[in-house]
């Protein structure tokens, strides 16, 4: 029987970092953007928030946005912490 012969699989190891990020990018993002999503149906009417409560999400959520930013800019020495009420 005839060996089926695959069409090569370039590498990964080969791929330049610009074709990395470009593969991940997308994937990364549709994982990220889910998950605010379902942060933005908390503020629907089957849910009861404070103000104080609200404004905490919030200010957490945009000071990973500013982390992120910062860090697509220069390599930050270590990540933050996950949100939690104070």
């Amino acid at each position: 029987m005839a060996k089926t012969k695959l069409s090569p699989v370039p590498p990964v190891a080969q791929e330049t970092k610009h074709e990395r990020f470009r593969r991940l990018a997308p994937k990364r993002m549709g994982f990220a953007l889910k998950p605010l999503r379902r942060v933005g149906n908390l503020f629907s009417s089957g849910y009861e928030w404070t103000p104080e409560e609200r404004d905490q999400m919030l200010t957490a959520l945009r000071a990973e946005f500013d982390f992120i930013e910062h860090k697509s800019r220069e390599k930050p020495s270590s990540d933050k912490p996950i949100f939690e009420f104070s």
